[in-house]
């Protein structure tokens, strides 16, 4: 489920590109975050995800769409590791393949919706006055709608394919960042370098990309991971409605939604899919907690 909270990263310190010096919490402490086993663990599981997304079509031990009817609702075997669903199609093939689809989405939504958000909140935070107000209130209304609801009600009458999912959903994720890159680029450009660059005859440009930009890049490679967790629940989520990819493109949403029709006949059809899709939401919140710390551990320290 989305929420409007947003991770406070706009309190980190400025880099200085004219000193080249940087503060502890400009940039991810990384001995920090080695400290952190929750986060270590999630990073190697992440990892794990991507390897099988990446090999997905070298590993896979039979096509995640090939229909075969005689072996349907087989249970586990030295054939079908997990069995195979209501087709007789093999439901560790499919994961595999769901795998590859969600972090294919996840990426391309958190890569589109970041820049899109980190930009508007760059313009708004460094020109201020009305531009601020009238880009800031299209994000509140943005952010009224939960991003499933929001996601449901324009794929209602758009096409239910990747490109149209990927916009879709992006667009749900675009106030947040721009919310987190205008309260901290409203904080650095009063900093004096700021203001000595202005005095020096720097364009606004150069300002934005020497000068604010490197202080907001850690924000957004924390922001990013933590979006991802929220954009695959929302795949998920639609798919399992019904608008998100069409079957039988093999997606956990898809298998958790055909599975649910045979949930006392067999559950694991829907079980298997869900423990996966578990795991790296969860996996992917932990690293983002991990990150968050790791850029100001004052945080941690609020947290406890």
């Amino acid at each position: 489920m989305q929420t409007n909270e947003t991770p406070n990263l706009s309190t980190m310190k400025e880099i200085n590109p004219a000193t080249n010096k940087t503060s502890s919490n400009s940039f991810i402490d990384w001995k920090a975050f080695r400290k952190n086993r929750l986060g270590l663990v999630s990073l190697f599981v992440i990892i794990f995800f991507v390897l099988l997304a990446l090999t997905a079509k070298w590993i896979v031990p039979y096509d995640p769409l090939t229909q075969n009817l005689l072996e349907k609702f087989q249970g586990i075997s030295k054939e079908h590791w997990l069995g195979t669903d209501l087709n007789g199609r093999d439901i560790l093939s499919r994961i595999i393949y769901g795998t590859r689809i969600s972090l294919l989405i996840a990426l391309c939504t958190v890569m589109l919706g970041a820049t899109v958000g980190f930009a508007i909140g760059i313009i708004a935070g460094y020109k201020g006055g009305l531009l601020d107000d009238i880009l800031m209130r299209m994000m509140d209304a943005i952010m009224t709608f939960p991003l499933l609801l929001f996601a449901l009600m324009l794929l209602m009458v758009l096409d239910s394919g990747m490109t149209a999912l990927v916009i879709v959903i992006s667009v749900g994720m675009i106030p947040g960042s721009a919310r987190i890159a205008r309260g901290t680029t409203l904080d650095i450009k009063d900093r004096e370098f700021v203001k000595a660059a202005k005095s020096m005859g720097s364009s606004h440009l150069r300002i934005v990309l020497t000068h604010i930009l490197p202080n907001i890049i850690t924000s957004l490679l924390v922001v990013a991971t933590m979006n991802m967790s929220l954009v695959i629940m929302t795949e998920a989520g639609l798919s399992f409605l019904g608008v998100g990819i069409s079957p039988p493109t093999p997606t956990w949403g898809n298998m958790i939604r055909d599975g649910f029709t045979f949930i006392t006949l067999k559950p694991s059809l829907a079980l298997y899919p869900g423990i996966a899709l578990t795991i790296l939401v969860i996996a992917l919140n932990l690293l983002g907690d991990a990150l968050r710390d790791a850029v100001d551990p004052h945080l941690k320290g609020q947290k406890k």
